[in-house]
């Protein structure tokens, strides 16, 4: 290229570079939500891509969990340009795209203006409308002769109208199959189709493995492959099964421990690995620490490495440094955990070590267990709330997967739940109920009534109560269709304390909906519904906002407010109430005030849950979900708030906390409970009940409960608590593992705090 060419190009360039700046440069506009695939988590720099409609390449993609502040999130930010076409790089407003996760379609989209952020929650499963299928993987010891099943579990992730069907067969990986057990063969080829009936989450496929005496064969492997599925999608649609060889090498396994905090300094505490028998070569292994409620580095110190038992030996310790500290705490754990095993199968693979402090006295301990299946209870898979009457003689708990409420029986002061009955649909008397969905539960003040929050039918129903029984009657159910209105996703109820009215959040609608209380029969009269982005003329509040996706409501103990959550907007609403029994607007709402994440100085307030206000009306606290934080509100004589700070998993002694879900108070406000839905847990904070001081209010954590730690059982996904009326007991909501853990020996202290 000659000389003057060249200078040509390069004003040409210049000019094109300013004129495209002074053209271009437009905020992005931004899509940002949650991203799951089929209900599953995203792992980290899983592809998320935004490809406008048309086009062959995406415009523009995140990496899943590349930027830590998005608590979870994705963002998707679109540049945005004004030229016509749009110049390659860019999109304008009114453009329609396609966002894709991992190169599967997830959402349709609109392109907004520029500068604007949109909320949008992504995932597969949406667009299909149907749940997925998923098999585990398997080990099981083949044994010396004959078969043994080895068992593989199909479950989808949500239940379906009609049969759930998929086809499987066995493939061979390492392992030999054959028509029967015979010499050389490991297991017996298998073929079938796996049905999972409506209302159910799982089925099992069986599979017959061949015992034998062969030495030296170690573990092999066979494949349970899923095909054609009908009534969800095929997500997952492979599982291994492992036989472990058990005719050679001896097992492994590990003991707890219990080692006594030291008043100063430091102690070390020895962990045992035993072999069953000895070896005629060397065992090696590896281990490390890994936190349970204890934290490394405060409470002890890890260690990671491997260990080997000398050929002849049966055992090896494995020494910890456990730390003394200022603190008097209930009982701290940590594992050791054994893996990569050479010539010995680990048939145990964590000790617990329990850090005791000779100082303090346990909090909460488990006191009884309700599960489903057991002791004649039926009715109680996927529970989701749960109310008391007020003599505590009767426990009410409502069943989302099966549309069920369950009752319980309690003999007082014991904690042990007896069944009663399960009313669903199919129950005589009950065949016109609102129960698909049944999300939440409660009981009127005067104990005559229970009302029941039903999601996916986008009603309420309302059961009187037979006191000396504890029988239920169904008196009548509201749904959203005129003159009820915003029921849609109805989720969370509460009612006011003189038991008038009944408040309930629309999910989908975005509102909450005041009913009238017929205290006699316990029927309901619509009075209007507070809908997000609305503004009631008829009353002095302005425009609601706050309350996309609504997810929880309570009432002030003094009736004058009443406070809502929006999971999407990251909000807490505040409304006042017409408290004049007198008034033709009694029980009226009018929106106060909004307070929202990250604005005006509010932080870890993301995808809020539960929320209750003290007893003694002076804060309001709130689960956040996707914050993994309690947070605090102070609250105004006149029922506005103010942001006071939030405690988090992973602050000072907080071991729990993932995932919050749900919260509890004891009637004095001294104890507060707060459910970790993700890492199945109840953490027991200790709250400052002195209002003199600059720290009312207050949390701080006493002790962290832990499902399949220590003496706790089936507390897996603990999505409600509740405190019973006589404040012995916590009554923790298991979704899971479909139970009601019950936790008692409740240590009280004057100002919530121990001495």
């Amino acid at each position: 290229m000659n000389t003057i060419k060249r200078q040509t190009l390069t004003v040409l360039l210049a000019l094109w570079s300013v004129t495209a700046w002074a053209t271009l440069s437009e905020p992005d506009h931004v899509f940002y939500g949650t991203a799951t695939f089929f209900s599953a988590p995203l792992e980290n720099n899983v592809p998320i891509t935004l490809v406008l409609n048309g086009d062959s390449e995406p415009l523009v993609t995140y990496l899943y969990g590349s930027d830590e502040n998005l608590g979870g999130q994705y963002a998707l930010r679109v540049p945005m340009g004004t030229l016509d076409p749009p110049l390659p790089g860019t999109a304008r407003t009114g453009q329609s795209a396609s966002i894709f996760i991992d190169g599967e379609l997830a959402a349709e989209a609109m392109i907004g203006e520029p500068g604007v952020a949109v909320r949008l929650d992504i995932d597969p499963q949406i667009l299909t409308g149907q749940p997925n299928f998923a098999i585990t993987d398997v080990e099981q010891f083949e044994g010396n002769a004959g078969s043994l099943f080895m068992t593989f579990v199909v479950s989808i992730s949500d239940t379906t109208d009609s049969d759930a069907r998929v086809l499987w067969e066995t493939m061979e990986g390492t392992a030999t199959g054959g028509t029967s057990c015979s010499a050389g063969v490991d297991f017996v080829t298998s073929t079938g189709q796996a049905s999972i009936a409506p209302g159910n989450l799982s089925t099992v496929i069986n599979v017959p493995i061949c015992g034998d005496t062969d030495q030296g064969e170690g573990n092999e492997t066979l494949i349970v492959q899923l095909s054609n599925p009908g009534g969800a999608n095929l997500l997952d649609d492979q599982a291994l099964g492992t036989i472990l060889d058990d005719d050679e090498l001896p097992t492994l396994s590990v003991a707890d421990v219990l080692v006594a905090e030291p008043g100063a300094g430091s102690t070390v505490v020895l962990i045992t690995v035993s072999l069953s028998q000895s070896s005629e070569s060397p065992v090696t292994l590896s281990y490390r620490t890994q936190n349970a409620t204890a934290l490394a580095g405060t409470d002890y110190l890890p260690v990671s490495g491997s260990a080997e038992i000398a050929a002849g030996q049966l055992e090896q310790t494995v020494a910890v440094t456990v730390l003394a500290d200022n603190l008097s705490e209930a009982n701290e754990t940590f594992w050791l955990m054994l893996s990569n095993a050479v010539g010995a199968v680990i048939a145990d693979d964590a000790a617990l070590v329990t850090i005791i402090d000779p100082l303090f006295e346990p909090t909460v301990e488990q006191a009884s267990q309700t599960v489903q299946g057991v002791d004649g209870v039926t009715g109680l898979l996927g529970p989701s709330a749960i109310t008391e009457s007020p003599d505590g003689r009767f426990v009410y708990v409502s069943g989302r997967s099966l549309d069920t409420v369950v009752t319980f029986s309690r003999a007082a002061p014991s904690s042990q739940l007896t069944f009663v009955s399960m009313i669903d649909n199919s129950v005589t008397g009950f065949a016109d109920a609102a129960l698909d969905g049944a999300n939440d539960i409660v009981m009127s003040p005067d104990g005559l009534h229970v009302y029941v929050a039903a999601l996916r039918e986008n009603g309420v129903s309302a059961f009187a109560r037979n006191a000396g029984t504890g029988e239920l009657t169904h008196v009548a159910s509201f749904r959203s269709t005129d003159p009820v209105a915003g029921l849609e996703g109805a989720s969370s109820m509460a009612f006011s304390p003189d038991g008038a009215q009944l408040y309930v959040t629309g999910r989908q609608a975005g509102t909450v909906v005041v009913f009238n209380r017929d205290a006699a029969s316990g029927a309901l009269t619509f009075v209007e519904a507070e809908t997000n982005g609305a503004d009631d003329p008829t009353d002095p509040g302005g425009a609601v906002s706050g309350l996309a996706q609504a997810s929880a409501v309570v009432v002030s103990p003094d009736g004058a407010q009443v406070y809502a959550t929006g999971a999407f907007d990251n909000a807490v609403a505040v409304f006042n109430r017409v408290t004049d029994s007198g008034s033709a607007d009694f029980g009226r709402l009018s929106f106060v005030e909004v307070h929202a994440n990250e604005s005006g100085g509010v932080i870890d307030l993301q995808s809020p849950s539960d929320l209750l206000v003290t007893p003694d009306g002076e804060h309001v606290y709130v689960t956040a979900e996707a914050s993994n934080a309690v947070v605090l509100f102070d609250r105004a004589a006149n029922g506005t708030l103010s942001f006071r700070g939030a405690i988090k998993s992973g602050d000072e002694n907080v071991a729990g906390l993932l995932g919050a879900k749900a919260l509890a108070i004891r009637e004095d406000g001294s104890l507060l409970f707060a459910a970790g839905f993700a890492d199945d847990t109840v953490t027991v904070f200790g709250r400052d009940t002195n209002a003199a001081a600059p720290e009312f209010g207050e949390l701080r954590a006493l002790q962290t409960l832990r499902d399949a730690e220590g003496a706790i059982t089936n507390m897996g996904w603990p999505e409600a608590v509740m405190i019973s009326h006589d404040g012995a007991y916590v009554f923790v909501v298991s979704n899971r593992d479909n139970a009601v853990v019950v936790l008692g020996t409740l240590v009280l202290f004057a100002d919530g705090f121990e001495d």
